[in-house]
């Protein structure tokens, strides 16, 4: 264990009750949000992956040749 961590064991002993669950409260908290930006990191990087991946793209390729006949209904979208 760090002294860094040690000192703050025992700063932790001195608080009250309360002070302790408002502390842990945050602790959690702030693991919470790492948690979530960790997970859309991961997904953004899954779906780069995704994108360069020359299967999907071949994949991609073949569903817009296949719905090209259907882009000459005169339907437009933005």
């Amino acid at each position: 264990m760090s002294q860094t961590l040690r000192a703050l064991e025992q700063t932790i002993e001195t608080l009250s009750f309360t002070e302790k669950l408002w502390l842990l409260e945050r602790l959690v908290r702030l693991l919470r949000v790492q948690e979530s930006v960790a997970k859309d990191d991961t997904w953004v990087d899954a779906l780069a992956e995704m994108a360069a991946d020359p299967d999907i793209q071949a994949e991609i390729t073949q569903i817009n040749d296949e719905f090209a006949i259907s882009e000459a209904d005169g339907l437009s979208y933005p």
